[in-house]
C-alpha cells in the first residue's frame, strides 16, 4: 500500500472500473472527482473518442467523443441519506458541466453508469430526468417513467431489485439550468419528509419559521429547522449558489 496514492485507493474501495476496449475508442483524458462525504464515495469521468469515425449528414464522418462517468453512489439505507445521495449526484453533473465548458464540449454526448443504488421511484431518478438523460433500457423496450420494470438482481440485504442504470443525453437535449433541478429536487425531499411527519401547510410554515412571529421564512430560521430533519442538512449548500 506504500505507493499507492489515497485517492487510487479510494477508487479502488469503491470497486469503480471501467474498461475501454481498445479497438474501439481509445481514451483523451481522465480524471477522479470525490464526494469528501460518507464512506469516501468517488466517480470517474472518462474522456474517450472513437477509432472507427461515424458517418455524419450521409457525407461526412467523424470520430465521435464520448463522456462517461462511472460511480458507486451510496446505499439509501433510510430516506434520511435521499438528500445526500442526490448531492452526489450534483457534484458529478456540476463536474460534468465544468468540464465541457472548460474544453468546450457541448455538443459531447454523455453516459452515466454504476451503482446508483436506486429505482425508478426514487429522487435521484426523477434528478437525472430533469437533466435530460433518459435510460438505456427504456429506450431498447420503449418503457415510459411510469413503466417499472427492470432486469432484477439482490442486493446485499437478499432484496430483489433492478439492476443499475446506464443514462445517456445527446448533446441537442433541452434542459433547464442545473441549479434550478437541483433546487426543485432538494425543495422536493423536504416536502416528503414535511409530509411524512404529517404537517399540513400551516403546519409546515410554522415548523420552517421557527420562533419567528413574521408572515416569511427566515434563511437562519430555515437552517435550523433542516437540522431537526434526520439526515445531513448541510448538503443542502449548492442551492444557495
Amino acid at each position: 500500500m506504500m505507493g499507492i496514492s489515497f485517492r487510487l485507493l479510494a477508487v479502488l474501495i469503491m470497486c469503480l472500473l471501467t474498461a475501454i476496449h481498445k479497438e474501439y475508442f481509445r481514451v483523451l483524458n481522465y480524471r477522479e472527482l470525490l464526494f469528501n462525504d460518507f464512506g469516501d464515495r468517488v466517480a470517474q469521468l472518462l474522456h474517450v473518442q472513437s477509432v472507427i469515425p461515424f458517418l455524419q449528414n450521409n457525407d461526412d464522418s467523424m470520430q465521435q467523443e464520448i463522456l462517461i462517468v462511472n460511480t458507486h453512489l451510496l446505499f439509501p439505507h433510510d430516506s434520511s441519506l435521499s438528500i445526500v445521495r442526490l448531492h452526489q449526484v450534483y457534484k458529478i453533473l456540476q463536474y460534468l458541466e465544468t468540464y465541457q465548458r472548460e474544453n468546450k464540449l457541448s455538443q459531447v454526448p454523455v453516459m452515466l453508469c454504476g451503482d446508483w443504488n436506486g429505482s425508478k421511484r426514487g429522487h435521484v431518478y426523477k434528478f437525472l430526468r430533469s437533466q435530460g438523460f433518459v435510460s438505456s433500457y427504456d429506450i431498447a423496450h420503449e418503457y415510459t417513467d411510469s413503466d417499472h420494470k427492470w432486469v432484477s438482481h439482490r442486493n446485499h440485504r437478499g432484496n430483489i431489485c433492478g439492476v443499475d442504470f446506464i443514462w445517456l443525453r445527446n448533446p441537442n437535449k433541452s434542459i433547464k439550468p442545473l441549479k434550478i433541478s437541483w433546487a426543485e429536487a432538494a425543495f422536493g425531499i423536504i416536502k416528503y419528509q414535511l409530509q411524512k411527519a404529517s404537517l399540513n401547510e400551516k403546519d409546515a410554515f410554522d415548523f420552517l419559521r421557527a420562533d419567528n412571529n413574521g408572515n416569511y421564512i427566515t434563511y437562519s430560521d430555515f437552517c435550523d429547522a433542516l437540522k431537526q430533519f434526520p439526515g445531513d442538512e448541510k448538503s443542502l449548500g449548492p442551492s444557495r449558489r
